[in-house]
């Protein structure tokens, strides 16, 4: 295939996709190796690319070129997206539930990983106070390098993963006039720290996770995000303020208030798509005299947000009664598991009160 580089690149980044995955924990494991499994979300789009690549021998020819140009420009990433664990990443899963595994061979060539998850932050209000407090919602992305196995780059015994960049981007904020945002900024740098310092966060796991990309170090790592960094930023809180400012809510409250987010975000972008068609479109018969004299009223109308949350394509509806979480689940490998489950998100089909966090804690936690 006669292309420019320029061309060739820009058709490479829309056909080759990142691979994204969830890992989750098997209920009846084999061994502590196998304990966990790695299932890829998104197997179709990388199955529509290897048939492509089977067109011709040119095509494949070019389109492993690219592929090998991809990886190698880190333009490719493992993306590991705490979201699509709509209400605990640790449960067990039956293995008749568990997704399509992504094969280490092919996870093994790429050189990024990406994490992502999303944080609830509610200031902490004086007990009797009449004030309401302010609320924040923060979404986190990390990225981390990954190494081949028997690098002599990775990481040794007792060190910390390779953590490139932390970005927090703020979702949402709900602020009196002339807010005071230090209980928001107090708690994202306690998270940072945390997720920075693994063996402080989590201490029963060793580190690093990822000298080679590997099932259970992914699973720790998604630990590490989505409990271990919440409990560890309140611990440090509790310790430098004799008053805490804030609390952080649990895995499943920040879900439901990045749904929330995306849906209202997705009804105001239709709002002002049905504004736009209806300001003088061919269809707008508004202001228009008929036969008999009459003139027309539009007949569109601009509905409010909708209150349904929007669903993510790779989290799967977990409150269903025939869904991978069962209420029976238990923790059940281990000693060193967490001994408490916490507690699940309120119904798919409820709308989430932006003034409210019914699953905010109360109490401070400990590491």
């Amino acid at each position: 295939m006669n292309l420019s580089p320029v061309v060739s690149r820009r058709i490479s980044f829309f056909i080759i996709p990142d691979a994204h995955v969830k890992v989750q924990r098997k209920r009846n494991p084999t061994s502590y190796n196998d304990a966990c499994h790695i299932a890829l979300l998104n197997g179709p789009a990388w199955a529509d690319f290897h048939s492509l690549k089977r067109a011709s021998t040119a095509v494949q020819a070019f389109y492993n070129h690219e592929y090998d140009m991809l990886i190698r420009g880190k333009s490719l990433s493992i993306v590991m997206d705490m979201v699509v664990h709509a209400v605990d990443p640790t449960r067990h899963i039956p293995t008749f539930l568990l997704g399509p595994v992504a094969p280490l061979p092919f996870l093994q060539p790429f050189t990024r990983l990406q994490v992502n998850t999303t944080y609830t932050i509610e200031e902490r209000i004086r007990p009797g106070s009449s004030v309401e407090s302010d609320i924040a919602v923060e979404n986190v992305t990390a990225t981390y390098r990954l190494h081949p196995p028997g690098s002599p780059a990775a990481p040794q015994p007792g060190q910390a993963d390779d953590l490139l960049a932390i970005t927090f981007r703020n979702l949402h904020a709900k602020a009196k006039p002339n807010s005071d945002t230090a209980f928001a900024i107090a708690t994202i740098d306690g998270l940072e720290w945390a997720l920075r310092h693994q063996l402080v966060a989590q201490g029963h796991v060793p580190t690093p996770y990822l000298p080679a990309i590997n099932a259970r170090g992914l699973f720790d790592l998604g630990v590490l995000f989505a409990d271990r960094a919440i409990l560890c930023a309140e611990a440090m809180e509790a310790v430098i303020q004799a008053q805490p400012r804030f609390v952080i809510g649990d895995h499943a409250c920040g879900v439901e208030w990045q749904l929330w987010v995306e849906a209202l975000e997705e009804s105001d972008s239709d709002d002002d798509t049905k504004q736009e068609d209806g300001a003088g479109g061919e269809g707008d018969t508004s202001g228009q005299v008929d036969s008999e004299g009459n003139t027309r009223s539009s007949e569109k109308e601009v509905s409010g947000h909708d209150s349904e949350p929007k669903k993510n394509p790779y989290v799967a509806d977990e409150y269903d009664s025939t869904s991978e979480y069962g209420a029976d689940d238990e923790k059940e490998f281990g000693d060193d598991e967490f001994s408490e489950e916490r507690g699940s998100a309120a119904t798919a089909d409820e709308e989430l009160d932006p003034t409210k966090l019914g699953a905010l804690k109360e109490g401070n936690k400990t590491v």
